[in-house]
């Protein structure tokens, strides 16, 4: 298991939008939040958001979401 220390360090020393961006994933600035086209289901209309200040990340039109950190717990 990885402890809570290293988890953190990498939530707050990864960001997301660039995570995201080098991954392909086109991602357009709406006040605070980005969204974009969910690359896990068609998506035809943006609905996925993501939240730069939190590191997460949802989908309005499949329901998947996640925190950075998420995946490392």
């Amino acid at each position: 298991m990885i402890n809570q220390d290293d988890i953190d360090a990498i939530k707050h020393g990864v960001e997301l939008v660039s995570f995201m961006k080098a991954r392909g994933i086109e991602l357009h600035q709406v006040g605070g939040n980005y969204r974009g086209l969910c690359p896990f289901h068609e998506d035809t209309t943006p609905s996925l958001t993501v939240n730069p200040k939190e590191n997460l990340w949802n989908c309005f039109g499949c329901g998947r979401a996640a925190m950075l950190s998420a995946s490392l717990s």
